[in-house]
């Protein structure tokens, strides 16, 4: 889905994030890029999980989709976790490799992983600086996809197996449903590592070929100037 409307409408923004705008067809090329970077160095196969650890940014958009681009599975995570919940996240679901954000990387010291990338840090530039090309995508509708974990308030968090066919259930559900479209500019303010931050603020603004404005965190004064201020310039 987001191949296509890359390819479709390449110059168009796909999300603004702080003062960045990344269009869709900018977003593609580092998409590629990190995907054959983590089927490369990082020699994820098809099936092996990947841990995403990002607050809401443009970097955990890229990272979904070139997991997915690279035929893995995300596995979403709170950026609020600390070394022991990182260890228990890793051990379950069989993590490897993980995306983190530069400010939680250091949280990782210690625990059982072939290769950490820092969004933002070094080793990003340097991975989308490679461009290196990844393998045809393998990937079918009934393959795993995304694997986020529940709270963990009965005993320890579960994964939850979704696969590309379930996610895109729910997706075109809230496309329908909340009548989003081409035209649509939608204020991403739910946390992207919950489901319901990634289905309705984000896959489905993307589904529909429409635009993100990113918030990292909840904000209500930035809020309210997001809005005013693309509300002004769509």
């Amino acid at each position: 889905v987001f191949e296509t409307m890359a390819r479709r409408v390449p110059d168009k923004p796909l999300l603004h994030f702080q003062e960045t705008t990344l269009c869709y067809g900018e977003a593609l090329r580092q998409v590629e890029a990190l995907a054959g970077h983590l089927q490369g160095p990082c020699r994820v196969r098809a099936g092996d999980r990947v841990l995403i650890d990002l607050q809401n940014s443009a970097h955990f958009v890229i990272s979904l989709y070139a997991v997915l681009r690279a035929d893995a599975v995300a596995v979403p995570v709170s950026p609020a976790n600390v070394g022991e919940e990182l260890a228990h996240y890793l051990a379950d679901s069989g993590a490897r490799v993980a995306i983190a954000g530069v400010e939680v990387a250091d949280r990782f010291a210690g625990l059982a992983l072939s290769h950490l990338i820092a969004a933002g840090g070094p080793d990003w530039d340097r991975a989308l600086a490679a461009d290196l090309a990844p393998a045809p995508s393998r990937s079918a509708p009934d393959t795993l996809c995304i694997m986020p974990y529940t709270s963990g308030s009965t005993g320890l968090p579960k994964g939850c197996m979704h696969t590309h066919a379930g996610v895109l259930h729910n997706v075109v559900g809230s496309v329908i449903w909340k009548h989003v479209s081409a035209d649509t500019v939608a204020l991403a303010t739910a946390p992207f590592f919950h489901v319901t931050g990634l289905v309705h603020s984000f896959l489905a603004t993307v589904q529909a070929g429409g635009t993100m404005v990113i918030q990292q965190r909840w904000d209500p004064a930035l809020a309210a100037a997001l809005v005013e201020r693309h509300r002004c310039t769509h």
